[in-house]
């Protein structure tokens, strides 16, 4: 299963998706393979539900506003890809060195990125 919302304002990179969808929708979609949000400006965080996501194998982020990833992520033992780029303000991710399948981190275009430790997501 995949979901790539698709935007309905044209060719402006500025994309805005619904709270339903991200907290209400993607949580019930257990089987979902690939998750793109790339360029939806209001998306700013996820939540830790994103961790039930098991057969996750491609998530970009890329041209969102998140902050951080949850901790929750280094649980997707699937994930092959993960895209940061161009996320337009500083960054904390989590170590992911328990992601054992990951092939392909792709970050660039942050203006400030930190990783952090279980200390910063309050485990």
């Amino acid at each position: 299963m995949v979901f790539l919302p698709l935007p309905l304002n044209g060719w402006s990179f500025d994309y805005y998706l619904s709270n339903k969808v991200i907290y209400g929708l993607l949580p019930k979609l257990k089987q979902l393979r690939v998750l793109s949000l790339s360029h939806y400006k209001n998306i700013s965080e996820l939540q830790d539900s994103i961790g039930a996501l098991k057969h996750l194998r491609h998530l970009d982020l890329s041209g969102t506003n998140i902050k951080r990833l949850p901790s929750v992520v280094c649980k997707l033992y699937n994930l092959q890809s993960l895209l940061l780029s161009d996320c337009n303000s500083s960054f904390a991710l989590p170590p992911v060195g328990q992601l054992h399948n990951l092939k392909e981190l792709i970050i660039f275009d942050i203006i400030s990125m930190k990783t952090v430790g279980p200390e910063f997501y309050g485990s």
